[in-house]
């Protein structure tokens, strides 16, 4: 097991200008001019390029003065090199100034490696590839739109790409921090029970792996435990009544505190595994991260059994946790979240093993390699082999 520190100094790398509410998207407008903006590339997905979020995003800049010089549409699924590499471009073709990123984890993380190798002035991905390689020699204005539940996207500054051989790098720096993240209340009028369901697992994974981090501080615990109550409050008030923009805003604004906390703590073999799975599986991490979550909690258990049964309390309310004995507090907390991703996955249909949703078991390999090269494994509270990995692989397939 890794020694743990727990000192005082922590840094917060890099927080874009979160703007938020009615008028956050007239605003983002404004903003993006006073960087010195005026032609935009505008990213968006599949889902989003054809929803009223990027309809209301599109008047919003005309009205402010900013025209989308190109708009790209992007795979929803993964973001890529090649998808990178066709971005810069269109933006060097349309002479745009500042890139516009409206849509999920998949596009905002696109965005965000186009703005590292942009603004890194360097020819290719490879040469900024990895922990704070990129360095910002100029200045590429660019805000992030996130769409959904999970808006942690639109505040960190790391994105994970799928090269073209199948391999996937990772990409963490400052300048890929979006300077303006714009959070729209409206947006709940363009999610449905099981993206609803899909973004708060994420939230939920990312706020427990970032509290349990070996690079978790005071500060970013506070972030994590506000967010996975947010998640206990918020969520089936958000499935049983979808008109409840109170509910639904409650569950952005813990995206919002998780992505920041994970910017300074991290994540951890949950997201690695994630990460691996989609580049060599395909898909999305909302689509494993019920299955992977509940398996990696119960590995690190003897790693963090205090941090869990204090994020236990966040997650199940006073009753429950006072009728609970104190040596049985970490357990529960595992339980608790297979059970709650066991409810949710029935009721949206999703997978609970890797078997339902990945064709070939000879891939697990391939992702146990892809993760073992993640950074995220880096602040896992315990030490994790190759073997664990593969371990767990199987246990969920």
């Amino acid at each position: 097991m890794k020694k743990r520190q727990d000192n005082t100094y922590y840094e917060i790398p890099a927080s874009p200008r979160i703007i938020s509410g009615e008028t956050a998207l007239e605003v983002l407008g404004e903003e993006m001019r006073s960087h010195g903006a005026t032609n935009v590339l505008l990213i968006t997905d599949a889902v989003s390029d054809k929803s009223e979020l990027a309809d209301r995003l599109r008047i919003a800049l005309t009205a402010t003065g900013l025209r989308p010089g190109a708009n790209y549409v992007a795979k929803r699924d993964v973001a890529s090199y090649s998808a990178v590499y066709e971005l810069r471009e269109l933006y060097r073709i349309n002479v745009c100034d500042g890139i516009i990123a409206c849509g999920g984890e998949a596009t905002i993380g696109t965005a965000k490696a186009l703005r590292m190798l942009l603004s890194s002035q360097e020819a290719d991905l490879d040469s900024i590839a990895g922990v704070d390689i990129a360095k910002k020699k100029m200045a590429i204005p660019f805000a992030a739109v996130p769409s959904g539940i999970d808006t942690s996207s639109g505040v960190t500054m790391n994105a994970y790409l799928k090269k073209e051989n199948g391999e996937g790098r990772e990409f963490r720096a400052v300048s890929g921090c979006a300077d303006i993240c714009a959070v729209d209340i409206e947006t709940g009028e363009d999610v449905n029970a099981v993206s609803t369901i899909m973004g708060a697992a994420l939230v939920l994974s990312d706020s427990i792996e970032a509290f349990v981090s070996v690079n978790a501080r005071k500060l970013t615990k506070c972030m994590d435990l506000f967010a996975i109550r947010a998640i206990r409050d918020s969520l089936d008030r958000a499935l049983n009544a979808p008109s409840d923009r109170a509910a639904y805003w409650q569950l952005r604004q813990a995206g919002i505190l998780s992505g920041l906390a994970c910017n300074v703590a991290g994540a951890g073999l949950a997201r690695a595994l994630e990460n691996a799975l989609v580049v060599v599986c395909g898909g999305s991490r909302e689509d494993y991260v019920g299955i992977v979550l509940p398996a990696v909690l119960a590995f690190n258990i003897d790693a963090c059994a205090a941090d869990y049964a204090q994020a236990l309390y966040y997650l199940i309310g006073d009753d429950s946790y006072a009728m609970t004995a104190a040596e049985e507090r970490a357990r529960k907390l595992v339980d608790v979240v297979k059970e709650l991703f066991e409810r949710l996955a029935k009721e949206a249909g999703l997978p609970l093993k890797l078997s339902e949703i990945v064709d070939d078991e000879t891939k697990l390999e391939a992702v146990a390699n892809v993760a073992l090269g993640d950074y995220a494994l880096m602040t896992d509270p315990a030490a994790v082999t190759a073997k664990d990995v593969a371990d767990i692989l199987r246990s969920i397939w």
